[in-house]
């Protein structure tokens, strides 16, 4: 999912926000975070990742035009992290919000090749 949030009412120049904002949407969604990082810029601005054990969700923010645009990758059930997109479109207090989705490829589980591999 690639989200844009148009003309948002909160710090989104701040990382510390940013980044406790989107842990709270991944908790939402119920997804696993493994490891993450967010960085302030000088002109204002915040971008970051969070690495989790069912894909990640990354951030990048302008302040000046009060905008952000978060990608959501997840092998997870839709709409949970549909609930979590909802749940992070209130944190950022965005007047607007622009949600693209892309259906993704899902392959196979590798034990399921293996065996496919192996019959006869």
């Amino acid at each position: 999912m690639l989200l844009e949030f148009y003309r948002c009412h909160s710090p989104i120049d701040n990382a510390v926000f940013i980044e406790d904002a989107l842990l709270k949407s991944v908790a939402c969604a119920e997804l696993t975070p493994l490891h993450q990082y967010f960085h302030n810029f000088d002109p204002p601005g915040v971008t970051g990742i969070i690495a989790l054990a069912e894909s990640h969700i990354s951030i990048h923010t302008w302040p000046e035009p009060a905008y952000a645009v978060v990608d959501f990758m997840t092998c997870g059930d839709r709409e949970k992290g549909l609930e979590a997109c909802r749940y992070l479109e209130g944190l950022l207090k965005a007047e607007d919000t622009k949600l693209t989705e892309t259906k993704c490829y899902n392959p196979p589980h590798p034990a399921t090749l293996l065996k496919e591999v192996s019959s006869p």
